[in-house]
Order: C-alpha cells, then sequence, then structure tokens
C-alpha cells in the first residue's frame, strides 16, 4: 500500500502527465492578459499541481493593481489563472496626468483624460488619497448604482459633511454628508427619471432625503 501511495504522489506531484502546457489568464483588466502569459512562461512545463498562487503573484509582479490570483488546473495540461485586480473607483490629477485609483486611495495606473478612465473625477489632486474627505467621497459613489455613476464627471469634499456630484450633463447634486447614502441614491434615482426627464433641472438637493429639492 505504501508503494501504491508513493507512486500515486509520484504521478500527481512530478510526472509530465500533468505538466503545464497552456496558460488561460482570466479578469485582466488593468493589466494586459498578454504580458501576464509572458511572465508567467517559466510555469511551462512545470506540472500543474506544484504550481502555488503566491508563486503565480511573483512572477505576474503589479501588487500595486493585483489583490491576488486563484488557479484552476484542467488536466491534462491547461492551467487557468484567475487574476483579482483592485477596482478602480475615481481618477485624481496628478502633475499633467491623472492616476485611477481604487477605494482604498491605492494608486492603479494614469491615464491621459478623465474621460478615458470612465470613472468620476475626485476634486483634490493626490493630496486627497487617505484622507477622511476621500473615504467619504468614494464610499457615496459606492452607494450610487451603476446608471447613475455612469453620469458623474466629478466628485468634491469641502469636508466630510458637505459632498457634492457634478453630473455629465452639467447639473449639480447636492449631496451633503455620507448618511443615509442608500437612501439618497434611490431618491436620486427617482428625480432624475421623473423631474429631470424633462430638462428644466440644474440642481438636484438630496441632502435631506425626505424633504429633496430640485432647481
Amino acid at each position: 500500500m505504501i508503494a501504491v501511495a508513493a507512486l500515486f504522489v509520484g504521478v500527481v506531484f512530478f510526472s509530465p502527465l500533468l505538466a503545464t502546457r497552456t496558460i488561460t489568464v482570466q479578469g485582466a483588466s488593468l493589466l494586459d492578459s498578454s504580458y501576464v502569459k509572458d511572465q508567467l512562461v517559466p510555469l511551462e512545463g512545470v506540472p500543474m499541481t506544484r504550481v502555488t498562487e503566491d508563486q503565480v503573484a511573483d512572477l505576474v509582479g503589479n501588487q500595486e493593481v493585483l489583490r491576488g490570483v486563484s488557479l484552476e488546473a484542467r488536466p491534462p495540461h491547461e492551467l487557468v489563472v484567475k487574476l483579482h485586480e483592485r477596482v478602480p473607483v475615481a481618477v485624481v490629477k496628478s502633475d499633467d496626468a491623472y492616476v485611477l485609483v481604487d477605494d482604498e486611495g491605492k494608486q492603479l495606473r494614469t491615464t491621459e483624460t478623465v474621460e478615458s478612465a470612465g470613472v468620476p473625477l475626485v476634486d483634490g489632486g493626490t493630496d486627497i488619497l487617505g484622507t477622511p474627505e476621500f473615504t467619504t467621497v468614494t464610499g457615496v459613489l459606492a452607494a450610487l448604482p451603476t446608471s447613475i455613476l455612469s453620469q458623474v464627471s466629478e466628485a468634491t469634499a469641502d469636508s466630510t459633511s458637505t459632498i457634492n456630484l457634478q453630473m455629465v450633463d452639467g447639473t449639480q447634486v447636492i449631496w451633503g454628508a455620507p448618511a443615509e447614502s442608500e437612501l439618497k441614491a434611490k431618491v436620486l434615482t427617482t428625480l432624475m427619471e421623473s423631474v429631470g426627464a424633462e430638462g428644466a433641472v440644474t440642481v438636484y438637493d438630496v441632502s435631506s432625503p425626505l424633504v429633496p429639492t430640485v432647481k
């Protein structure tokens, strides 16, 4: 029995029968999948059972973008690498460029324009990262449904209780404090779908969500 067990272990962990020949990369958005595959070339020929997540993460690098990886072995020879990237929630101005950041303020990559970033601009430049104001603003943005978030061009926070959103159509949203953000998001959605559809609104004030106003 011991000999059989040893043979089984040898086949599973060291046999070329399970050698990695094809590496499939999933979840690449900020990172280029071709770049990732090039970084993982050293794994070719290695039995899939011996490849670890730490090995893959070290080979990929870019720890400022990558939260982690997970692996899926598809015998006999395909290794699927699933990237878990940080998700950009905003962009901030940095000198002559813009920097994509996640909800923790981690700087992910630069982009030339706000439009190409695909996420709202948070006023204050890189100095706002790591501050209570930044945490407050990103918390508000996270509460917005995708349909509304996609319309936000800029978010500002004069303090943690004074948050304003500028929309791509030029209208302004007075958000106020971060409290009741989910309720405010629902109220704002309703206002934009009803009153806003008429096209005469320039300001939505949901700072008091039970008594919202428009101008």
